[in-house]
């Protein structure tokens, strides 16, 4: 899991170097500051 606050094609960039590793990635947006969004984050759907 890639976080970011700002710049989306960054973190995009980090999932496209660790995919041809064999592992999974994803870059979701949240900021970490906000409880309610690290809480989205890691429990999508809760």
């Amino acid at each position: 899991m890639i976080n970011y606050v700002t710049g989306p094609e960054a973190a995009e960039d980090v999932v496209k170097e660790i995919e041809p590793m064999g592992l999974r990635a994803i870059a979701i947006k949240a900021d970490v500051n906000n409880e309610a969004q690290v809480e989205a984050m890691v429990c999508p759907g809760y």
